[in-house]
């Protein structure tokens, strides 16, 4: 089951919540992009990166990716005729094995290499900076 197990590419239904509403609002399960998950190690505390997909566009003043039509046919619940972003202005961080995870609904993979070609770049840099980042560790 690709729940309990997430990795990189993988696309689920999870508690995402946007840095704006952090320790305000609760989160809100929504579709999420593991874009990167450390197979080894972690970097603060967290070794799975997370980021949301959005159908409504970027939030004001984000930025993200907009997802072809041919990878958004595969995943699940998502209408392939609308614009689609993985948004890489900001993200969430856990941990794989945490027991979040295996209530997860998984909605399909977005292939590794249109990640490492076209969105693990800008997301690694993010990650460095430390920009955007909600930590779901504690």
């Amino acid at each position: 089951m690709p729940g309990s197990n997430p990795q990189t590419g993988d696309v689920y239904y999870y508690p995402y919540i946007w840095k704006r509403q952090f320790g305000a609002e609760s989160d809100k399960d929504r579709p999420c992009c593991v874009a990167l998950r450390l197979n080894s190690g972690s970097f603060r505390n967290s070794n799975t990166f997370l980021f949301a997909i959005s159908q409504s566009g970027v939030p004001e003043g984000g930025y993200g990716i907009e997802l072809p039509k041919e990878i958004v046919l595969t995943l699940d619940r998502l209408d392939a005729m609308e614009p689609t972003y993985l948004v890489t202005s900001e993200y969430n961080s856990d941990l794989a094995d945490q027991p979040s995870f295996d209530d997860c609904e998984y909605l399909g993979t977005i292939p590794v290499e249109f990640l490492k070609s076209q969105v693990l770049p800008e997301v690694i840099n993010h990650i460095r900076n430390g920009s955007g980042e909600v930590s779901r560790t504690g």
